[in-house]
């Protein structure tokens, strides 16, 4: 059914607290972690809680569907340009780079993507 629906992945488990997760929720949010995603962590007592949304409610189903695509690949130059700003900004380690662009001179083929 859940593939008919267009949906990757079906689960069910028990609508009891995710003790453990709302304190990871709480720890990662005094950390700064989360900047400003709001959906889960912005109310971890409701979010982790669903015994409390539905009185009586036994089973929690939750359902996802995927929408991740696969960037196409960076062409040599949009590559070279991303690496020079990553480097010139702090981001990226120098030596990383170092070896890239001698891996690149050499003709070797590309050992990893670089995406912004």
């Amino acid at each position: 059914m859940a593939e008919e629906l267009g949906l990757d992945v079906v689960g069910a488990a028990p609508a009891s607290a995710y003790d453990e997760t709302e304190e990871h929720i709480r720890e990662r949010k005094a950390r700064g972690l989360f900047a400003d995603m709001r959906f889960t962590m912005a109310q971890p007592e409701v979010s982790c809680h669903p015994e409390s949304l539905l009185p009586g409610a036994r089973t929690v189903v939750s359902a996802a569907h995927c929408y991740y695509t696969p960037e196409p690949p960076l062409d040599e130059a949009e590559s070279l340009r991303l690496l020079s700003k990553g480097a010139q900004n702090g981001q990226l380690d120098p030596d990383l780079v170092r070896v890239f662009l001698e891996m690149r001179a050499q003709g070797l083929p590309e050992p990893f993507s670089v995406s912004e």
